[in-house]
């Protein structure tokens, strides 16, 4: 685990040396089980660069905009909120695009690390406190489209 997170440390602390950013997008639709749907226009972080940078830097997000972030393995993933200006909830979703649990609220500028205990591919950053008021938890189905391919 130690291994793990100063290897999760020594790759985050290069993000300021990258300039690749998102540069295309995906439309999220969650489901809601109880009927409805919440949608989001989300840019894709599918390379290490974009995912390295992700929301950095930024000092607003619109209500239905966030991001996606692609990765190549389902595992536990981590990330902190070094130079992120944004309060974000996180959505972890697992391969077979079920939410797997929620981060909310992840304090800005800080490099606590935001995680949830289930593997997952992808995870999406929208607003802070978006996934509760949208109707977004454990166990919501969500599609993407297109369909994301594996991050590299």
């Amino acid at each position: 685990l130690l291994a793990a997170l100063v290897t999760c440390t020594l790759a985050a602390s290069s993000v300021g040396q990258t300039k690749e950013t998102a540069s295309r997008e995906v439309i999220a639709t969650f489901e809601n089980p109880g009927g409805g749907q919440a949608v989001f226009r989300l840019e894709v972080a599918d390379t290490e660069g974009a995912r390295e940078k992700g929301l950095m830097y930024r000092r607003s997000l619109d209500k239905d905009r966030g991001m996606l972030f692609v990765f190549p393995v389902e595992e536990v993933q981590h990330f902190w909120m070094k130079n992120t200006y944004i309060p974000l909830d996180m959505v972890f979703i697992s391969k077979d695009l079920t939410v797997v649990g929620v981060a909310e609220n992840a304090r800005p500028l800080t490099e606590t690390l935001v995680w949830v205990p289930a593997p997952s591919q992808y995870v999406v950053e929208l607003n802070a406190y978006t996934a509760r008021a949208r109707g977004i938890h454990k166990g919501t189905k969500v599609r993407f489209d297109p369909l994301p391919g594996p991050g590299r």
